[in-house]
């Protein structure tokens, strides 16, 4: 679904839609395409690459609350993150670590290897991770198996929002600018309908409980 875009900043109180350990889980602003989920670490970090196991945990813990909620129709998830670390080439529009997440349909990896052919296979998992020293781009898809499969790019050059662009040319939008388009009331019917399909905290660990034994 593409998300129509509206500009009124006032309809949304909060965004939060539900916490695992120390990563949250808020509806994105300016979705391209719906639902459209941001994960991101209590504790400040500036990207993936520094987060410790435990936090990777609760960061897979919260992708599996997202595939949980039933909102995700491939029952996949395309996460994407624009690692930021170098200020004179950050890829992050926001310094602290954060990662995108929308449906597993709309892929990203085919078009990043298109613009940058030598992206690195990576995984992200309980016990894996990747290291890195300056901005990246990282695009992967998340089936629930407790690993993200991904494609790395270090360097890229690329500036702000490149998975947006990417994303946005994916479906045909042009409101690729989350700043110019925030999209309040996409982010506002992701929190209704999160709030139907996981409503209680004892809902979500049960969930959670559920796809570990699977």
């Amino acid at each position: 679904m593409i998300a129509p875009q509206e500009r009124n900043w006032d309809s949304i109180k909060s965004r939060l839609l539900a916490t695992a350990g120390d990563v949250a889980l808020c509806a994105g602003l300016g979705a391209i395409v719906e639902p459209y989920v941001v994960a991101f670490t209590h504790e400040h970090h500036l990207a993936i690459s520094e987060i410790e196991g435990p936090t990777r945990g609760h960061l897979l813990d919260a992708l599996d609350l997202c595939l949980a909620s039933g909102l995700f129709p491939s029952r996949s998830l395309c996460v994407f993150e624009h690692g930021g670390r170098s200020p004179e080439n950050t890829t992050a529009c926001l310094e602290h670590c954060h990662l995108h997440i929308v449906d597993g349909r709309f892929d990203l990896r085919a078009g990043l290897v298109r613009t940058y052919s030598n992206a690195e296979l990576v995984n992200v998992s309980d016990d894996a991770s990747f290291a890195a020293n300056a901005g990246y781009l990282l695009a992967g898809v998340y089936s629930g198996k407790r690993t993200i499969p991904s494609l790395l790019v270090r360097t890229p050059s690329c500036g702000s929002q490149f998975f947006r662009r990417l994303l946005a040319e994916q479906v045909g939008s042009i409101s690729w600018n989350w700043r110019l388009s925030p999209s309040p009331e996409a982010a506002l019917r992701l929190c209704e309908l999160w709030s139907k399909h996981l409503p209680t905290d004892e809902g979500k660990t049960a969930s959670l409980a559920e796809r570990r034994r699977g």
